[in-house]
C-alpha cells in the first residue's frame, strides 16, 4: 500500500503516533457531535451512527488517502487477510507473569486477569464491528486472523459465554503436525511429493532421496555410552516443539549440503551445525521472546550452568532459591513453586513423573514438558513432599549451551512414533494453563 500510494511519509511512521492521533480524532469527532446536537433527543443514535470504524478511519488518515485505499482494494481480485501478529507471544508473556504471582498477590492477579479479558474482548469487538460495518463496500473483501493465547479464550468464555461465540480454530503444534509441516516445505523445495501412510516415514524418505549426505540418525555421546537417535527426533529435542525451531535446524543442516557436494556430513560437522542452530534459537527465540516478561532471565538460566540435566527439586531449590525473579510487571516471584512453574511454562524445564502418577493418570511418558503434555504434569507434583524425590529435567536444547552433565542412562526425549501418534490423538485434551 505504501509503495502503491508513493507516500514517503508512511515509510517510517511511528505506530504509537497513529494510535494517539486516532484517539484524538475520536475525541474531536465526539466533541463536534455533542456540541452540535446537545439539544437533540436522538444524540445517542447520532453518536453511534457517526463514530463508526469507517468514518473514524476516513477522518484519521484523510479523505484523499482513504479514497485511494478504497480504490486499490476494490480493484484487487483476491481476498485480503489481515493478521494481528505478536499478540499471542506478548499475551503469553503477560499471562505467564500473572499466573506466576504468589498467593499473597491474589488481588493483583485478579485485576490483571480482568484487564486481559477486557483487552481481548475489545480487540474482538473491534474486528466484529469492522466486518459488520458495510458502509464501505470493500469490507466484505477483508478478513482478519487474530492469534490469541488459548487460556485467554477460555477466560473470556467463562466470563461471557455469548461473547465468545465467534469463529475459533485451535492451533496446537505436536510432532505429528510438525513433521507434516516439514514435509510440505520439503515438497515445495524439491518440487516432489512423497506420500505414504505415515508422515514420519515420508520425512525419512525425503531426506534419503534428496539429501543423502545428511545422516538419518544423530549419534549422541556421553562419557558412559553412545546413543543413536532419529534425526527428526533429535531436532525435536532441541526445540520447544514450534515450527520455527525445527525450520532453523533444518535450514542449517540442508544449507551445509546445498552447494551440490556429495560428501556426507560427518558426526562432528552435524554436531557443530546443530550447536549453532540451537544457540540461535536460545538467543533469538527464547531470551528475546521473554525479555519483556522478566528482566533477569539470563541470570536464572545460567545458574544451571554445569549442572546435571536431571535434577532433584532440592537441587533446583539450591540453584534458584537466592535468585529473585524480576518480572517486568514489578511483581517479583519469590516462592520456589512459582519459580519452577514459571520455568516449566516457558519450556526450560520438564517434570520426571513418578511411576505411580504416570500409571494413575495414564501418561504415555514419564518425561513431561509444557509443549508435549501441557500443564497437568506440573500441577500433579506435590511440593510439600520430600524434595529429594521430586525430579525435573532441563530441556535438551540447553544441553551444550549450559554444558550440562548428562546423567541419564537413556536419551530422554527419544519418543517413539507410537507416542507421537497417541499424543496427536489426545492433543485436544491437553491444556497449557
Amino acid at each position: 500500500l505504501k509503495n502503491l500510494l508513493s507516500l514517503d511519509l508512511l515509510r517510517n511512521i511511528d505506530t504509537k503516533v497513529i494510535f494517539t492521533f486516532t484517539c484524538d480524532t475520536i475525541k474531536q469527532q465526539y466533541k463536534k457531535i455533542t456540541e452540535k446536537y446537545h439539544d437533540n433527543n436522538n444524540i445517542n443514535t447520532i453518536l453511534v451512527s457517526s463514530l463508526t470504524a469507517y468514518n473514524i478511519a476516513r477522518s484519521t488518515v484523510g479523505h484523499a488517502l482513504f479514497s485511494s485505499f478504497e480504490t486499490i482494494v476494490k480493484r484487487c481480485q483476491k481476498k485480503i487477510m489481515i493478521f494481528a501478529d505478536g499478540i499471542d507471544s506478548n499475551g503469553d508473556a503477560f499471562s505467564i507473569t500473572s499466573k506466576s504471582l504468589p498467593e499473597s498477590q491474589f488481588e493483583t492477579k485478579i485485576r490483571r486477569d480482568m484487564f486481559e479479558i477486557d483487552f481481548y474482548k475489545g480487540i474482538i469487538s473491534l474486528v466484529t464491528n469492522i466486518k459488520e460495518d458495510q458502509s464501505g463496500s470493500y469490507f466484505s473483501n477483508i478478513h482478519f486472523c487474530i492469534i490469541l493465547p488459548e487460556d485467554t479464550i477460555e477466560k473470556i468464555r467463562l466470563s461471557d459465554r455469548d461473547f465468545i461465540k465467534k469463529r475459533i480454530s485451535h492451533l496446537r503444534w505436536d510432532a505429528y503436525y510438525l513433521v507434516n509441516m516439514i514435509n510440505k516445505r520439503l515438497s515445495a523445495v524439491t518440487n516432489n511429493e512423497i506420500k505414504s501412510d505415515h508422515p514420519f516415514d515420508d520425512f525419512e524418505n525425503y531426506m534419503k532421496r534428496f539429501y543423502p549426505q545428511i545422516p538419518t540418525q544423530y549419534v549422541f555421546k556421553t562419557d558412559k555410552k553412545e546413543m543413536h537417535v532419529d534425526i527428526f527426533n533429535y531436532f525435536l529435542s532441541l526445540s520447544f516443539w514450534r515450527p520455527r525451531d525445527i525450520l532453523i535446524h533444518l535450514a542449517y543442516v540442508i544449507g551445509a549440503v546445498d552447494d551440490g557436494t556429495n560428501d556426507k556430513i560427518n558426526e562432528r560437522t552435524l554436531r557443530a551445525l546443530l550447536y549453532r542452530s540451537s544457540k540461535e534459537i536460545i538467543e533469538n527465540e527464547f531470551f528475546k521472546e521473554y525479555k519483556n516478561t522478566i528482566f533477569n532471565l539470563d541470570q536464572i538460566i545460567f545458574a544451571f550452568e554445569n549442572k546435571s540435566i536431571v535434577l532433584s527439586a532440592q537441587e533446583c531449590y539450591k540453584t534458584i532459591n537466592n535468585i529473585t525473579f524480576l518480572l517486568t510487571a514489578k511483581k517479583n516471584i519469590e516462592d520456589f513453586r512459582s519459580k519452577m512453574r514459571f520455568l516449566y511454562e516457558i519450556g526450560f524445564i520438564g517434570v520426571v513423573l513418578p511411576n505411580d502418577i504416570k500409571e494413575r493418570y495414564e501418561f504415555a511418558t514419564e518425561y513431561c514438558f509444557i509443549y508435549n503434555e501441557g500443564i497437568q504434569p506440573f500441577d500433579l507434583i506435590n511440593f510439600d513432599a520430600d524434595l529429594t524425590k521430586i525430579k525435573f529435567v532441563i530441556n535438551h536444547l540447553f544441553y551444550s549451551f549450559l554444558n550440562l552433565n548428562y546423567n541419564s542412562e537413556c536419551f530422554i526425549e527419544d519418543f517413539s512414533k507410537d507416542y507421537f501418534i497417541s499424543n496427536h490423538q489426545t492433543r485436544s485434551l491437553i491444556t497449557n494453563y
